[in-house]
């Protein structure tokens, strides 16, 4: 957030008595050793690490919120789980992409994998050059937000292989005390990086010309 991170935010709202019973549950691509007791430190009540699992985010859901009518349950789970989107076809192999990961973190929902990957394509053919010229301009701010967005984007996907590269050239960005444009290290990272959006952006475009 701009104005201030998770655990400020939630130490804020802990601040007011009114809000001790209210559930936050974190929500972040940081799954490093001590993460969760320093989000329950915060004050937080539970953790959750992206890419986030639909089983493992309806169970903690279910921890911490009133549940609603069993009935009410299971028309919204047959909702998940049925209908058209799911009659999609779908390539059990595609390049840079776990395919059947991908779809059981989507609830088996295909015509959404489909759009998330039409979508990725559009927006992020691109995203190598952008980096690499905010490297170059020693805007290291910039770059570091937006690998970190490709990153969990990536994971969403399961695009572990691209998930893995942008988690790389995060750690170099965010360690190096170097300029990065003339680092061999950063540069073999993002060509990494490269390679591997590159087979995403190949299944991205399998799906653009199966509509043409």
């Amino acid at each position: 957030m701009p104005e201030m991170d998770g655990y400020e935010a939630t130490q804020s709202i802990r601040k007011n008595l009114k809000f001790n019973s209210l559930p936050i549950i974190a929500m972040t691509a940081n799954a490093l050793q001590g993460e969760r007791e320093k989000c329950l430190i915060a004050g937080m009540n539970d953790y959750l690490t992206k890419p986030i699992e639909i089983d493992k985010l309806y169970s903690t859901l279910a921890k911490w919120v009133n549940p609603v009518k069993k009935e009410t349950d299971m028309i919204i789970l047959q909702d998940i789980s049925s209908g058209n989107d799911f009659s999609e076809e779908i390539p059990e192999n595609l390049p840079g992409i776990e395919v059947k990961d991908a779809l059981k973190r989507l609830a088996g929902n295909k015509l959404l994998f489909k759009k998330l990957l039409l979508e990725f394509l559009r927006d992020y053919a691109d995203i190598k050059n952008e980096i690499e010229q905010m490297i170059n301009d020693d805007n290291n701010e910039s770059a570091l937000k937006l690998i970190h967005k490709i990153k969990g984007i990536a994971g969403n996907l399961s695009a572990k292989t691209l998930q893995k590269a942008a988690e790389s050239l995060e750690l170099i960005i965010k360690n190096s005390k170097l300029k990065l444009k003339d680092s061999f290290n950063f540069n073999n990272l993002l060509d990494q990086f490269g390679i591997a959006l590159k087979s995403v952006l190949e299944s991205g475009k399998y799906f653009e010309n199966e509509k043409k």
